[in-house]
């Protein structure tokens, strides 16, 4: 991430614990540009005598507004340091700043990233533990950052390597894992190749950016770590749930190495170029992908809302995404000539399931009651 050195700078560092804001932190004190730094563990310190204190967090963060804006109106850049993992909150920050703030400066989001296995390794080794099962409840609630809600800058800082090739990450990450649940009969990978099969068909995929392809692809990944048969209300039920998996999702997508990518240029030439922009895009349509099902539909203002954060580009890219995902699955023809064409020649490479799939119109259950 590059800055101007002669501009005014809010930075906002976002990620789990472990990941490495800290490190980063560090790295950016020991550059040319001087910081402010304010951290929600060294205030709760400060003010209970215990970083692990989890007493009271609105004054914590009151107190962090105030010394950010303090900072900010003496022309002092800020390093703004907590997991801020909360869209809502984190627009609601930008807003409040914006209004208090009498300087102009620069907003600045940076995602620190490092895969899941390596945060909880990190933790434990910390003198300040957080719970495993916090930590799984931050991936799961986990929302990147977008240019809408008021940033200036956008970077993803990986303080670990990505380990799951873009070729085969469908099978390492999720493999055959049943759906149980009435909205799919496919298994989740075999879902996930059904979406994609549906867009290079019906959407001629070549004529859209290769992140939109990998959303699709993608789009589902967490869905194997958010699995559970407990319903909201706390109750056990035969169906399998999967709440809040576009989220974990979008995170184990950035930890997709596309160092070896080969692919399309929209006007049909090879590219060997997956960039980190093309990256991000990708792990937003796939945070954002239930959107569509969980917001629109009961509300045009929620709509109209993304619509706005996202931009008309990213928002017409995730209404593809949903119809994919919605759409190819409830088509039982489609389905049927997907599994019977494609299957035994190209998915299903790893962890393989076949006895399901031998007679696909046979063995198949296309009701959809």
């Amino acid at each position: 991430m590059s800055l101007n050195l002669y501009n005014l700078h809010f930075i906002m560092l976002i990620g789990l614990p472990g990941s490495g804001k800290s490190t980063y932190v560090k790295k950016l004190t020991d550059s040319l540009i001087t910081y402010d730094v304010h951290s929600s563990d060294a205030i709760r310190g400060e003010l209970y005598g215990d970083e692990n204190c989890q007493d009271n967090p609105s004054i914590i963060f009151e107190e962090m507004f105030k010394r950010t804006v303090n900072s900010l109106n003496n022309k002092r850049n800020v390093i703004y340091d907590a997991t801020n993992i909360n869209r809502k909150k984190r627009i609601e920050l930008l807003t409040n700043l914006n209004k208090e703030v009498k300087n102009k400066f620069d907003k600045i989001a940076v995602v620190v990233y490092a895969d899941l296995e390596t945060c909880k390794l990190r933790n434990s080794l910390r003198e300040r533990k957080v719970p495993n099962q916090v930590i799984d409840r931050m991936i799961m609630n986990f929302e990147l950052p977008v240019k809408g809600e008021g940033w200036d800058g956008i970077s993803i800082e990986y303080t670990t390597t990505p380990k799951y090739n873009y070729a085969t990450a469908v099978n390492e990450i999720v493999g055959p894992e049943p759906h149980v649940n009435h909205w799919h009969n496919l298994d989740i990978d075999l879902h996930m190749y059904c979406a994609l099969d549906y867009f290079e068909v019906k959407y001629e995929a070549h004529a859209y950016p290769e992140y939109l392809r990998y959303a699709i692809l993608f789009h589902d990944l967490g869905k194997k770590f958010c699995k559970t048969f407990i319903n909201k209300k706390g109750e056990q039920t035969e169906e399998a749930h999967y709440y809040q998996h576009a989220n974990v999702g979008a995170y184990f997508a950035l930890d997709v190495n596309f160092d070896d990518f080969q692919g399309y240029n929209i006007d049909g030439t090879v590219t060997t170029k997956f960039t980190d922009e093309e990256k991000y895009n990708m792990a937003v349509l796939i945070n954002y992908h239930m959107r569509p099902l969980e917001a629109w539909k009961d509300s045009k203002k929620s709509m109209n809302k993304d619509k706005k954060i996202l931009g008309d580009e990213m928002f017409n890219y995730l209404e593809i995404v949903h119809d994919c995902d919605e759409t190819s699955e409830m088509d039982n023809e489609w389905v049927a000539t997907f599994l019977g064409t494609h299957l035994p020649d190209t998915y299903r490479k790893y962890g393989l399931n076949w006895h399901k799939y031998t007679n696909p119109l046979k063995e198949i259950d296309f009701s959809y009651d």
